[in-house]
């Protein structure tokens, strides 16, 4: 590959964020039984840096319009083992918990990173994605993983496959020819009506040292198990709620209970949009590694959520979410995007951005966010006969004035991730904040269990 390709608004926005708010790597964690052929793996990884030529370059920072180049080092050895190799080790976890808080670097690092933490004397494996949040977001890092372990079955009936190059746009034209102009003039004025209510928000949750470094990185995770993902579904389904609806309402709750709130009125919840699902179906398998996401607001106006009736504040969150479903949910704030990024020299939008973000760390300002990439489909993600045991996912290590986590479902396990800084928040605060939305869902799911239960028994009586 030897020319250069253009980033995106969204590129360069997720660019301005790592400067500012957080470490922009994403991650997919895969365990197995058994050992996958490594030598079959580099080559499979290779071919898909082929095939995605985004992978095989650096991020060059141009002050007026930033762009990808092919990475210089690219043919070293020492550089290409960073993309794929083998780590024999006594403790896998340990090793993959040291891994995950490493961040990359666009201008240097390779862009995707797979890293094979072999146990010795046992045939377990963890295999852990690594991707640059500036080629792709977690709905790209879902489809690259599908595309690599599909090239990685295709190469052990035909050593010599080989994908083609996608060579399709990574921008926002993607979605923006699927509407007319008239729609188009519509999503800009909904726009401003949003930044008009965030405005007007003057509750907020406290970061407990905004100012302080980001430094001690980490991750934890929690899982909500099989038995109790069930009866949530039903639960939810019962108050025409689907899961997602429930796990934002939990958390919003339990974020209200151990962060102290910084004002009176509504308070922000976020939540991703993959604005994949506005292409159509026959284009989807064809779209390349990219940024795609958008982010829906809801303004929850309910004083000591922890303290009311989960179905309350529930009803609040379905009603929010019906609202944004209705007016372009997740595209609001793309022309906001396309303009400050898209438009303007890189500079200048990075000075706007640093400004915002300076603005919001001394107000103490967070928004909490979800991001949930749905149920992953187990066939998808298959190594031949290595058997799947855990897939889930880990966004980006946040800074103030963010906290995010992460939410993925894989065999009716759902699992909640997130990466954080100790010095900004402590890890008590993090945990006190997944055992809260875990025991709410473990009393709403017993408690649903035993209401069946009962009518049921009513009916046989």
């Amino acid at each position: 590959m030897s020319q250069r390709l253009p980033a995106t608004a969204l590129d360069l926005a997720i660019s301005c964020g790592r400067q500012n708010a957080s470490s922009m790597h994403i991650q997919m964690i895969v365990a197995v039984e058994g050992q996958v052929e490594i030598e079959r793996l580099k080559k499979a990884v290779f071919l898909t840096i082929e095939a995605e030529p985004v992978l095989g370059c650096r991020f060059v920072d141009h002050p007026i319009r930033p762009y990808w180049e092919p990475q210089p080092t690219f043919s070293q050895k020492a550089f290409l083992e960073r993309y794929c190799c083998v780590v024999e080790t006594t403790n896998p976890e340990a090793e993959v918990d040291v891994f995950l808080p490493v961040p990359l670097d666009p201008s240097t690092d390779p862009l995707i990173q797979v890293r094979v933490f072999r146990q010795l004397g046992n045939p377990q494996e963890i295999i852990v994605f690594k991707l640059c949040h500036l080629v792709g977001d977690a709905g790209g890092l879902l489809g690259y993983c599908k595309f690599l372990i599909g090239i990685y079955a295709k190469l052990a009936l035909d050593p010599s496959y080989k994908p083609d190059t996608n060579t399709r746009s990574r921008g926002f034209d993607q979605i923006s020819k699927q509407y007319s102009n008239k729609e188009k003039l519509q999503i800009v004025r909904s726009t401003i009506a949003a930044l008009k209510r965030r405005d007007s928000v003057t509750n907020r949750c406290g970061f407990p040292n905004p100012s302080a470094p980001a430094e001690q990185r980490m991750y934890l995770r929690k899982e909500i198990p099989v038995e109790q993902v069930q009866a949530l579904k039903s639960y939810g389904r019962k108050q025409g709620a689907t899961l997602n609806l429930v796990l934002l309402t939990a958390y919003f709750r339990s974020i209200c209970k151990n962060i102290p709130l910084l004002g009176t009125g509504a308070v922000p919840l976020m939540s991703t949009v993959d604005l994949r699902r506005y292409v159509p179906d026959a284009e989807r398998d064809q779209i390349p590694l990219c940024n795609l996401s958008g982010v829906t607001t809801m303004y929850i106006n309910q004083e000591a959520p922890d303290k009311k009736p989960f179905t309350e504040t529930l009803a609040l969150v379905k009603e929010q979410m019906k609202e944004r479903k209705a007016d372009y949910l997740g595209l609001l704030m793309v022309p906001l995007v396309l303009g400050l990024y898209g438009v303007l020299p890189y500079k200048l939008s990075q000075r706007i951005a640093k400004n915002d973000f300076a603005k919001a760390k001394k107000n103490q300002t967070t928004a909490p966010v979800l991001t949930n990439a749905g149920e992953i489909p187990a066939e998808d993600y298959e190594f031949g006969d290595v058997k799947l045991v855990n897939i889930y996912g880990a966004a980006s290590v946040m800074y103030s004035p963010v906290f995010a986590t992460s939410v993925t479902e894989f065999r009716k396990t759902v699992t909640l991730c997130t990466g954080f800084c100790q010095t900004l928040i402590p890890r008590a605060t993090v945990e006190a904040i997944f055992n809260g939305v875990a025991e709410e869902l473990a009393g709403l799911a017993e408690g649903h269990l035993n209401a069946s239960k009962n009518a049921k028994k009513v009916v046989e009586a």
